[in-house]
């Protein structure tokens, strides 16, 4: 349920930009990105325009649960209410995608422009922007926001280029449990390690979903190798033979559905600082999944644009690559970008790596997470003296 409208806060000249049928923001992809951005800026009085592929996103495998970090960030932005859950309860269970990004679209504002519709050309200038749709539609907007994830074809007509970093860095395998008989899971859910040096083993995320128990796999391994296919016909072997030690654990326990399979590249962009256009997310720069970060890296520049840049931007006449420069070098979102690509490389090389250096880094990590888990566990009372 969407919550009431902020007031508006965005101070800006209507002579240019305030003429029927132009917006002020043009998102181009709704996913949770553009979804969210585009529910934040209409809160806040902005005439936004959203085009996407689909009118009811698709039914696709991406985050499948929140972190506190993340919960908080959204609270921050006044956006926790269109999830119809509390922080806690948010980042206690499991969700689907799409299901997620459908919660935010509905909490649109009627304000919001949705088109469906194909993105093939945008024509720029410093004041105006034209985004060109497959069938001719022509949408005008003061900025245009791309968060259209991975895809490639309208990035490459803007000269933006892919720089690849590592093909298929890393895998995410999901698939859903029934508990054992007479068991279960912690309600919590539990996230288990690999278990050998060199194994390829990032860890294995269990939380509670709808319909069971939901296991997301995180190895550094390719999607079409023999055993990343192997999830397909037996997630449950496949998972203990990597982990041995969830062997006690799975017991009695049945997969329910198909595994689901991920791969992620690793890239950059290049010439991506043009007028009248942004890239925010997977469409500036892709994050392994296993670092748990894709969410908290969009969420920090959704931030940065609706409470420092955009107020700015719209405030004034032009929206020239010059001028919108200033939220790529934020030091922020600098900071995040590689907190992330660190996270990225040093996970890899701490799973797959077997010299000295990287197992003692790995032991050393083995026991910090050893001490956090003696440290959470609650005491047991003191029994009475007789």
């Amino acid at each position: 349920m969407a919550s009431k409208a902020e007031p508006q806060c965005f101070g800006r000249p209507r002579a240019a930009a305030g003429q029927a049928g132009v917006a002020e923001v043009v998102v181009v992809g709704a996913g949770i990105g553009g979804a969210l951005l585009a529910l934040a800026l209409a809160r806040r009085g902005v005439r936004v325009a959203v085009v996407d592929l689909h009118a009811t996103y698709p039914d696709d495998f991406r985050c499948e649960k929140l972190n506190a970090e993340q919960a908080a960030m959204l609270a921050d932005l006044k956006l926790l209410d269109c999830f119809g859950a509390d922080a806690g309860a948010l980042t206690e269970r499991g969700f689907r995608y799409d299901a997620l990004v459908a919660g935010v679209r509905a909490a649109w504002p009627k304000a919001v422009r949705f088109t469906e519709g194909r993105a093939v050309a945008v024509e720029r200038t410093a004041d105006l922007q034209t985004l060109v749709l497959a069938d001719g539609e022509r949408i005008e907007g003061r900025l245009i926001v791309m968060a259209t994830g991975p895809s490639d074809k309208l990035r490459a007509s803007l000269g933006v280029r892919r720089k690849l970093v590592r093909e298929r860095h890393s895998v995410c395998i999901g698939f859903t449990l029934t508990p054992p008989p007479g068991g279960g899971f912690d309600e919590g859910g539990l996230v288990h390690h690999g278990e050998r040096a060199g194994d390829g083993m990032a860890f294995a995320s269990f939380f509670p979903a709808q319909g069971g128990m939901r296991v997301n796999l995180f190895a550094y391994r390719g999607p079409r190798d023999a055993w990343t296919l192997g999830f397909r016909d037996d997630p449950l072997a496949r998972l203990t033979e990597a982990m041995p030690g969830l062997t006690p654990l799975l017991a009695g326990a049945q997969v329910v559905g198909p595994a689901e399979i991920r791969a992620t590249d690793l890239y950059e962009t290049e010439g991506h600082e043009l007028d009248g256009v942004v890239l925010i997310g997977d469409a500036f720069r892709s994050c392994c999944p296993a670092t748990g970060m894709g969410v908290t890296r969009l969420l920090t520049e959704i931030r940065l644009l609706v409470k420092t840049y955009l107020p700015a931007w719209l405030a004034t006449p032009g929206m020239g690559a010059d001028k919108l420069a200033g939220f790529y070098a934020d030091p922020a979102k600098l900071r995040i970008d590689e907190r992330a690509a660190r996270r990225a490389e040093t996970g890899r090389s701490t799973s797959t790596r077997t010299s000295l250096p990287w197992r003692a880094r790995r032991s050393l990590a083995e026991l910090k997470r050893t001490v956090v888990a003696a440290a959470r566990k609650p005491v047991a009372p003191a029994k009475p003296q007789s």
